[in-house]
């Protein structure tokens, strides 16, 4: 399971047409007609159902001026209604479905589950030595160099086999995830691939010291220009949280992308569409660049992190912080 879940992106059907596209296509297909996505097909299962139909005129005007959440909530047994309202909670969010498999969030206002999320968030900001089936650590999709450092993450397929092997893990990564869609697009995309210190889990002292992040020294040496002196390379290991962050970043630049490809786009739909994904303009590598530089970097960016981890090696060698596993389960278990 969890080899099939790190390889999906790179898999190809028996016709040789390569599934990233499909979802590329499917994207832009089901985004793009009407006002886009699940809650297109919600208001379209409402309006082909003999429940809409036999309403007044003035009743279906007022149901179609209705909030989603109204439409999600109506008494309809019809299977394409069914059918659509999971989609919806599916895309917006399986915690705010009433029905829900997420309990122990029904009960919160807005500002509880912002303030839920972002503790779920700090709580995978954590990189264990120990991952599911003795799996190596991976050369992180990031700029890596002599003087910026080296970067390890863990695999989406890594998170997966946590989901499934230790209580806990589901909740962190699914409201994790949350936090990282309701951030705008750009900041979410300058802090996972320009500020990696965002994604620093040390304590206080230690950050204040310099080490934000957690190591594995591998057998290689490097040249330190400040000693003049042979040293082992230490290469930073992103938390969980990185990981996370960087599936959320590459799935909304798919829906993005596959918005703004429509050939009828106007210019108001191609500015309200960036500024729903909250694209702005921003400093990047140390230089300003507008939004439509943004949309073409987000592209380019999800586009070789997928490939760059379709490609990544593994990278073995001494953790710095050696048996942390056991710990940061037993506080999943406690706090999730």
């Amino acid at each position: 399971m969890q080899d099939v879940f790190d390889n999906w992106r790179g898999f190809h059907s028996p016709n040789n047409t390569h599934l990233l596209r499909d979802r590329l296509e499917e994207a832009l297909t089901r985004r793009n007609f009407l006002i886009g996505g699940a809650i297109t097909s919600l208001v379209l299962a409402i309006m082909g159902s003999q429940y809409f139909k036999n309403m007044p005129d003035d009743h279906q005007d007022a149901l179609l001026d209705a909030t989603p959440e109204q439409w999600a909530s109506l008494e309809l047994d019809d299977p394409e209604y069914r059918k659509a309202v999971e989609e919806y909670y599916s895309e917006q969010g399986e915690f705010l479905n009433p029905e829900d498999k997420r309990p122990d969030l029904s009960g919160m206002n807005d500002s509880q589950l912002k303030a839920h999320m972002r503790t779920a968030a700090n709580k995978l900001m954590i990189a264990p030595e120990e991952l599911p089936g003795k799996a190596d650590w991976k050369s992180a999709p990031v700029f890596q160099s002599d003087t910026v450092g080296y970067y390890a993450f863990a695999s989406e397929g890594d998170l997966l086999a946590m989901e499934e092997e230790y209580p806990g893990f589901d909740k962190a990564i699914q409201d994790a995830e949350r936090f990282f869609q309701d951030m705008p697009i750009t900041a979410l995309w300058r802090y996972t691939f320009g500020q990696q210190t965002f994604f620093s889990y040390t304590s206080d002292r230690d950050a204040n010291e310099g080490k934000l992040f957690d190591t594995i020294e591998v057998g290689k040496t490097i040249l330190n220009p400040l000693t003049n002196e042979r040293e082992k390379i230490k290469v930073k290991k992103l938390p969980l949280a990185w990981t996370v962050a960087n599936k959320v970043l590459i799935d909304r630049v798919t829906i993005m992308h596959g918005e703004l490809e429509n050939p009828e786009l106007t210019k108001q739909e191609y500015e309200a569409i960036l500024e729903k994904h909250g694209v702005v303009a921003t400093y990047f590598s140390r230089k300003k660049m507008a939004p439509d530089d943004v949309v073409q970097e987000l592209i380019r960016t999800a586009s070789n992190s997928i490939a760059r981890m379709d490609s990544a090696r593994s990278i073995p060698g001494k953790h710095s912080n050696k048996g942390e596993l056991f710990i940061m389960k037993e506080t999943l278990e406690e706090t999730c």
